[in-house]
């Protein structure tokens, strides 16, 4: 409770505890981390917003019932972390196709790699157009990412966008 009643005067209070020498540094590190932290919660309810749209829309072309609904339960799943929409299509369309309703369980398999590839270009775009760097670059880190620390690599990704910017603002080329 007094560690929020003094952040509300001053959000840098517990800097007081750092020695005087590195205490500017390192408000700078922690200003520059918030704002990276803020930038991934807005780059997180973008997806969401563009999963839930692209989500509803398949649904009720699909003629479910209640899509609005069933799009923003998959959607915010979607946005907590280890958790994605694969969790529940992939399900659903095994379902669907035990039951002899092929039809449905591809097009839920095909909604799913759709919107899979748009949040994967989106994302990319959104933390390029961030730090200025093109597209590509944000996508093959990504992926790299993803592939070599598995789940991890979802939350390392940006911090590894961020080394990248570091080195190219260092890098003589």
């Amino acid at each position: 409770y007094f560690s929020l009643f003094e952040s509300k005067k001053n959000r840098y209070w517990f800097f007081i505890y750092v020695p005087k020498q590195y205490r500017q540094e390192w408000k700078n590190i922690f200003t520059k981390g918030t704002s990276l932290l803020s930038y991934f919660i807005f780059v997180e309810f973008q997806l969401f917003i563009i999963t839930f749209f692209i989500l509803s829309c398949g649904l009720a072309l699909l003629q479910f019932e209640h899509p609005i609904n069933k799009a923003f339960l998959i959607s915010l799943a979607d946005s907590l972390p280890f958790f994605g929409i694969g969790l529940f299509l992939i399900p659903i369309s095994i379902y669907f196709f035990a039951v002899g309703e092929s039809f449905i369980s591809v097009s839920i398999i095909i909604l799913y790699i759709f919107i899979l590839i748009t949040r994967q270009i989106v994302e990319s775009m959104l933390w390029a157009s961030t730090f200025h760097i093109r597209t590509v670059h944000t996508f093959f880190i990504s992926a790299a990412s993803i592939l070599l620390f598995g789940i991890y690599g979802i939350i390392i990704s940006p911090f590894l966008i961020l080394i990248v910017v570091k080195l190219k603002q260092k890098s003589t080329y």
